[in-house]
């Protein structure tokens, strides 16, 4: 988890995602919860030691209205992240599909 924890930040810096925390500035442990989740959630989908406990994937996104552009940046920063980490080729891989299959589950709800 310790590389991906430290790449996190850039996840809410990129330019269109970063807008939707502009609210909580003043609230840094929010941010850092969802921070720490967002690690959790992709430690344990990468056979990682930690355990998600957070809720659904559904239910963390309701109401957001993620648009595909916004998902889009999320996916591309997640993925050029783990490339320059030197993930390898099948965790990637695995990755994007979860990805994909959160899709649908998160756009628009």
């Amino acid at each position: 988890m310790g590389q991906i924890s430290v790449k996190i930040p850039g996840q809410f810096s990129v330019t269109i995602n970063r807008e939707r925390f502009i609210p909580y500035e003043d609230r840094p442990e929010y941010v850092e919860e969802v921070k720490k989740h967002t690690c959790d959630f992709f430690a344990a989908g990468s056979g990682g030691p930690d355990n998600y406990r957070g809720r659904s994937m559904a239910e963390a996104h309701r109401g957001m209205n993620i648009s595909a552009a916004e998902y889009e940046a999320a996916s591309n920063d997640i993925m050029n992240t783990m490339t320059a980490l030197k993930y390898d080729g099948t965790s990637r891989s695995m990755v994007h599909d979860v990805l994909r299959t959160l899709e649908s589950v998160i756009l628009h709800k």
